[in-house]
C-alpha cells in the first residue's frame, strides 16, 4: 500500500464503499493518470462529467485529489474531484481586475523536468509543454508543468492586506486627504509618524 500523504492527501470524513482516493499527475487529453494507495493508475471519466454543465466546470486538472473506482484489469473510473483548497485559474483577457498582484513565473524549473523526456524544445528554443503534469521532486516538492501559464494573479487579496496590514489602515484614515499618496502631502499622519518612529521603518 503506498502513502498518499507526501501527496498531499488529507483523509475526508467518509468514502463512499467501494471508491478510492487518488491525485492526479498527469493529464493527456481524456486521460488520466491517478496516484492511489495501491499505485499509479490510468483512469478516465464517468459518463456524467461530459452531460451534466455543472460537472464540466469541475473536471479534474493536474493536482486534484479526486474519488475512483479502480480496475486493476484497465482504466479505472474517476467519479468525483473532491473539494480544492487552493486553484490556479486562467485570467480573463478581457481585463485583469484591478488590486490582483502580478508576478510573471519562470517556465522551467529544470529544462527538462528531472529528466522525464515530456516537455520538447522546438526549432526556436521554446520550451514547449505539450501536456500537463504534476512532479514529485526528491525535496518533497510538488511542481505542475502546464502548458500556456504565464502569469500569476492573486485572488480576494484585498482582503488578505487589509487583514495584514490594519495598523496601516488606521493610519491613513488620519491623513489630511482622502488621496493621500504618502510621499510629501501636508498633514499626512503616516509621515508624521514615521518622523517620530510611532510607526518603524521597517513596518511601513
Amino acid at each position: 500500500m503506498m502513502d498518499l500523504k507526501p501527496y498531499g492527501y488529507t483523509e475526508i470524513e467518509a468514502i463512499p464503499h467501494g471508491l478510492l482516493p487518488g491525485r492526479v499527475t498527469e493529464l493527456r487529453r481524456e486521460r488520466f493518470t491517478v496516484m492511489t494507495e495501491r499505485g499509479e493508475v490510468t483512469a478516465v471519466l464517468k459518463g456524467t462529467f461530459y452531460h451534466s454543465a455543472e460537472t464540466r466546470v469541475g473536471f479534474p486538472c493536474a493536482g486534484d485529489f479526486v474519488l475512483l473506482h479502480c480496475n486493476e484489469r484497465g482504466d479505472s473510473l474517476i467519479v468525483t474531484v473532491l473539494p480544492r483548497r487552493s486553484k490556479f485559474s486562467r485570467a480573463n483577457y478581457s481585463g485583469h481586475a484591478a488590486g490582483y498582484a502580478k508576478t510573471m513565473l519562470e517556465q522551467a524549473v529544470a529544462r527538462r523536468s528531472e529528466g522525464s523526456g515530456n516537455p520538447r524544445v522546438d526549432s526556436r528554443g521554446r520550451h514547449t509543454t505539450t501536456h500537463r503534469q504534476l512532479f514529485m521532486l526528491p525535496s518533497g516538492a510538488m511542481v505542475i508543468d502546464t502548458p500556456g501559464m504565464r502569469e500569476l494573479g492573486l485572488f480576494d487579496a484585498d482582503e488578505g492586506i487589509r487583514a495584514g496590514f490594519t495598523d496601516m489602515e488606521e493610519w491613513f484614515a488620519q491623513c489630511r486627504f482622502t488621496d493621500c499618496r504618502h510621499q510629501a502631502e501636508p498633514g499626512c499622519a503616516v509621515l508624521a509618524a514615521l518622523a517620530d518612529s510611532s510607526l518603524p521603518r521597517e513596518r511601513w
